[in-house]
């Protein structure tokens, strides 16, 4: 699999070889107070949180290539020096590549900035059939909020943005079934090498929407379902 330089590289080309392709950029910032995250631990730490999001998306016809980077920035010494702060430093990508950059601390150790590969995935869509492959949000179950059934993309719990996941290395294929049903299946690679494998069918039926899905991995074997009405 391809290094995160190698993985922007091959973005970069494929842009400049084809002229249709959309740039957006984004900023999210946040000043707070936050209670520390560990248990007993009765201290609030001030502090920014600053996100700045690069996207390009190129399509052609039926195919398509998006790439999604962020630079990410804390400033406050005390909540940067904090145990809540080292559980973010530890949480990564359950990935074969490492998919952010090291801390860099500036300032006197008051700020801390990195930078990341949010998304890179490239694929073919139609009417009948969807096929994705590289770094890619792979999202089972019906609900908006939290499915237990979605082990390949969990939420962040210390994301402060509710649908901030790390992506998954895999290859994804959807077979879309009339206008009311769809099967999936997914295989992904993970940190350790070993692969994981997905299949899910969802159908929706009047104002109910159903899934089946199963997952096999080293770490997890799983047979779960959905329902979500309205």
């Amino acid at each position: 699999l391809m290094t995160i330089r190698q993985l922007f590289l091959t973005l970069l080309l494929s842009c400049g070889l084809f002229a249709e392709v959309e740039w957006r950029v984004e900023n999210t910032n946040f000043t707070l107070s936050q209670a520390s995250l560990v248990p007993m631990e009765d201290t609030d730490y001030l502090y920014n949180y600053n996100r700045t999001r690069l996207r390009s998306d190129w399509k052609e016809d039926h195919f398509f290539v998006t790439g999604i980077g962020d630079t990410v920035n804390y400033l406050g010494e005390k909540y940067i020096d904090s145990t809540s702060f080292g559980y973010i430093k530890h949480v990564k990508s359950d990935t074969p590549f490492k998919t952010q950059t090291s801390f860099s601390y500036y300032g006197n150790d008051k700020g801390v900035a990195y930078a990341k590969l949010y998304r890179l995935y490239g694929g073919y869509d139609d009417a009948t059939n969807r096929i994705v492959a590289g770094l890619q949000n792979i999202t089972m179950g019906v609900g908006h909020i939290w499915t237990p059934t979605n082990l390949f993309n969990p939420r962040n719990a210390y994301a402060l943005e509710p649908d901030e996941t790390f992506g998954v290395a895999a290859v994804s294929y959807t077979r879309y079934i009339g206008t009311k049903s769809q099967a999936s299946v997914v295989a992904s690679q993970q940190e350790d090498r070993s692969f994981k494998y997905a299949a899910e069918y969802k159908v929706s039926l009047e104002s109910t929407d159903i899934a089946l899905s199963t997952i096999k991995s080293n770490q997890t074997k799983m047979l779960g379902y959905a329902i979500e009405g309205d």
